[in-house]
């Protein structure tokens, strides 16, 4: 006589549990479901029929298996798992699964499911029986009758989805979800090595892909917390997915995000951020970006942060790699110490287009001795004669895409070489100016700064912020005007440039605008729009919403020829709602470009852009031994934009216009 029972929930959240993306989220279900029944070995094996598709899968293992007399339990009951109150294997190992939710993302791919349980009964001989699932009755589980199997049977479990129909395209390619699955079990085997699972028998071992482990200590400020974590970034040797995975206390990865680190690095790698307080997100339900309160958000950008400070080093030591590289190869054209100030600017500007050169043209690292020898003596040529021909030899002789030449060669673009040392000052202003805006903004000058008496005219004159381009900007009359005409759109009667007091006298806090019109080519303009929103607005769906009809507003404006002109918006704020950040993931576009094409538009926070300055800064730092305290940035401030600050650093007052006097005829 078989059995059956009924999960105690609707229909409907029984299906919303089962959703899976593809087949290798319910593959790896599977697999820690059997990790948890203390199994040491697992095998993935895939069946396909005459056709040549996949017609199962089947996940099999040396667990304990399920015993007939829990099973009821164990398929009976969702969120209410038996592995709440079980932390450790009988062996010891951590347990993975707490909800029970595991086994239903098996129904998910395919519409039938069978478990065969193969367990030691209570008279200790081998048992086995089987259940079955089925997506058209998906709240009910059956069970054969337990019967004693041969002597010497092994336990563990086998599990066979079939009548597969959804997301089994990631499994043609065994190679690839096998490097997937040895990415997500990366910790778990480094933990637990007498571990092995295979997949179409490739044994999944992150040791043989890895190519390097960094391990990092992080402290981060929650509330009036500090929460302790643990950072884990592994460099693979193959592609991966460059996904920062949130793992609980016990190294299981709870939930899965992006990075910010863009694809065209080169970087392969996995990032996992392990701490306590993953524990608490997942007890919480705060797990996933729609779930995420402020203090899960602020905890993965501390990762996303430290990520990034890893590859800023990495990028550093990489370069000096194959700085010493080229010198054994005898192709570095400097084979001396530098002579002079000169020279040494000269070689350290060598370095940063060279392994520039080397990262981003293809098989250029395997080419022959005398091609990369023949192409450095003719950068190194450049740079000391004249490096106003340099866009030329990036363009026409080594033929660098055309973004990373804008980059590089806007450094040197009509300049001689004595002013590259002078540019290195103005490296160093920048940094210095970069750490007193994060004081204006969230440090303690942030309680004295006025933003249109102070910031907005400091931001005018440091327009680099945005881009190189922009330094180059003017402002321009007619572009004033429409943005003006179009002000109603954000709910502002003018842009503020100028003082403004309350009824109180107190200073007020404005939504503010920048504006700069820039020549491209020809007759071709771009014009860049920077609105910042006051400290006390989280940008969110409104703020978001003004911002795209002003933009098209705007850029749609009869007194501007469509095809000479382009646009450039950036909203900027303080803070970032959970709505906004999701609308800054984007698969074909950088974080944050929320509407490619004319106009586009960005958005970012104060945070992000003072980040991603400073880190298109941070190589030349480190290259040219630069060093500064706090108090560097402030003196920056001082000698650069003095005039829009007391000794107190406060805003200094307006001075207000002597009265005219009335005439006699106009008093009466």
């Amino acid at each position: 006589m078989n059995h059956s029972v009924n999960l105690q929930l609707g229909r409907s959240h029984v299906l919303a549990t089962t959703k899976c993306a593809n087949a290798l989220i319910a593959i790896e279900e599977l697999i820690w479901n059997a990790l948890d029944a203390d199994a040491t070995i697992v095998n993935v094996t895939l069946q396909r029929n005459s056709l040549d598709t996949i017609s199962s899968i089947s996940v099999d293992d040396n667990g304990e298996g399920i015993p007939f007399e829990k099973w009821n339990v164990a398929f009976g009951q969702l969120g209410d798992s038996q592995k709440i109150s079980q932390r450790t294997t009988t062996s010891g190992r951590s347990v993975h699964g707490k909800s029970g939710k595991g086994r239903l993302k098996s129904l998910g791919v395919g519409s039938l499911v069978k478990w065969e349980s193969r367990y030691i009964g209570s008279n200790g001989q081998p048992h086995k029986f089987t259940i079955t699932a089925d997506r058209s009755t998906i709240r009910e589980f059956k069970a054969t009758p337990s019967e004693e199997a041969d002597p010497g049977t092994r336990t563990g479990v086998n599990a066979t989805i079939t009548n597969l129909d959804k997301g089994i395209s990631k499994l043609d390619d065994k190679e690839a979800a096998a490097n997937e699955l040895s990415q997500k079990f990366c910790l778990y085997l480094t933990q637990y090595p007498g571990v092995s699972i295979s997949f179409e028998g490739i044994l999944l071992d992150p040791e043989r892909n890895k190519s390097r482990e960094s391990t990092y200590p992080l402290s981060v400020e929650i509330g009036e917390e500090t929460v302790e974590a643990e950072l884990t970034v592994v460099e693979w040797k193959q592609s991966s997915e460059r996904a920062v995975y949130l793992c609980d206390s016990s190294g299981f990865a709870r939930d899965e995000h992006r990075t910010r680190i863009k694809k065209g690095s080169g970087w392969k790698f996995t990032a996992y951020l392990r701490s306590k307080f993953v524990d608490d997100l997942e007890r919480d339900g705060k797990l996933g970006l729609s779930a995420m309160d402020e203090n899960a958000v602020a905890f993965l950008n501390a990762g996303h942060e430290a990520i990034e400070r890893h590859f800023r080093e990495r990028e550093t030591s990489r370069a000096q790699e194959l700085v010493d590289t080229w010198k054994s190869e005898d192709i570095y054209p400097y084979p001396n110490r530098p002579d002079g100030p000169i020279e040494t600017a000269e070689q350290k500007v060598f370095d940063i287009f060279a392994t520039n050169i080397s990262a981003h043209i293809k098989d250029f690292e395997t080419s022959s001795k005398t091609n990369k020898k023949l192409t450095f003596r003719l950068l190194r040529e450049t740079l000391a004669q004249d490096p106003t021909q340099l866009g030329r030899i990036l363009r026409e002789v080594v033929s660098l895409p055309q973004a990373k030449q804008d980059e590089l060669a806007s450094m040197l673009d009509r300049a001689k070489l004595a002013e590259i040392i002078s540019a290195s000052h103005q490296v160093i202003g920048r940094l210095q100016f970069l750490d007193s805006l994060d004081d204006m903004i969230y440090g303690e000058l942030s309680k004295k700064i006025n933003e249109p008496r102070q910031l907005h005219r400091i931001l005018s004159r440091e327009m680099w912020i945005f881009g190189e381009q922009y330094n180059l900007g003017a402002d321009e009359k007619g572009l004033r005007n429409v943005l003006k005409a179009h002000m109603k759109i954000l709910g502002r009667k003018e842009m503020v440039t100028e003082d403004v007091k309350l009824l109180d006298g107190k200073d007020a806090r404005f939504d503010l605008m920048l504006w700069t019109q820039v020549p491209t080519m020809h007759s071709h303009v771009e014009h860049l729009v920077i609105e910042f929103k006051r400290p006390t607005v989280t940008i969110d769906a409104d703020e978001i919403t003004q911002i795209q009809k002003y933009a098209i507003k705007v850029a749609n404006d009869s007194r501007f020829d469509k095809s000479e002109t382009s646009w450039r918006f950036i909203l900027i704020g303080k803070e970032m709602s959970q709505y906004a950040e999701e609308m800054c993931l984007s698969d074909d576009r950088a974080y944050g470009h929320i509407k490619s094409g004319n106009p586009s538009i960005f958005l970012t926070t104060w945070a992000n852009l003072i980040r991603e300055a400073r880190y298109r800064y941070e190589f030349f730092k480190k290259e040219l031994a630069i060093e500064f305290s706090d108090e560097d940035g402030l003196k920056y401030l001082r000698e650069k934009h003095g005039e829009f600050f007391n000794d107190d650093w406060s805003a200094p007052k307006k001075k207000n216009k002597p009265r005219k006097k009335q005439s006699s005829k106009a008093r009466s």
